[in-house]
């Protein structure tokens, strides 16, 4: 923001909010500080006075690709957490050990090491769902 704007009653809030910044920017320019005063005043006014824009639906049958990557994003941080229960005679910690050990060794890119943790497990009857970071055990 022209800091000629702010002299003239433009914060950085009302700035964020203003869609169309050239004409503000084109008034600083040439001085024109009556003309950008009422035009501060009247954008001030337009959006404090402005419903929020109603959500436009996704077309039938689709899921919003931004939403889609959000809940993406969402699933691969974290811990990878248990799914169900453990049977009887396992450990669910040792379990969870190795589980972050391989998530780990996927991070620092060895994927060697992350595979040869993933058949242990697997002998183990464990299933790692990476893209919902859960594992769960498999009833015998």
């Amino acid at each position: 923001m022209p800091p000629l704007l702010a002299e003239w009653g433009c914060d950085e809030e009302l700035w964020i909010k203003i869609k169309n910044k050239r004409s503000l920017e084109k008034l600083a320019a040439q001085g024109e500080e009556e003309h950008a005063k009422k035009r501060i005043a009247s954008l001030r006014e337009t959006i404090a006075n402005a419903a929020p824009p109603a959500p436009t639906p996704a077309p039938s049958g689709t899921v919003d690709k931004n939403r889609k990557k959000q809940i993406a994003k969402i699933r691969k941080t974290g811990p990878y957490e248990l799914y169900g229960e453990v049977p009887a005679g396992m450990d669910a910690s040792s379990i969870s050990v190795l589980v972050e050990k391989r998530s780990a060794a996927k991070v620092s890119k060895d994927y060697a090491a992350a595979d040869a943790l993933r058949e242990e497990l697997k002998e183990m009857g464990v299933t790692i769902r990476d893209d919902l970071r859960s594992w769960y055990v498999k009833a015998k």
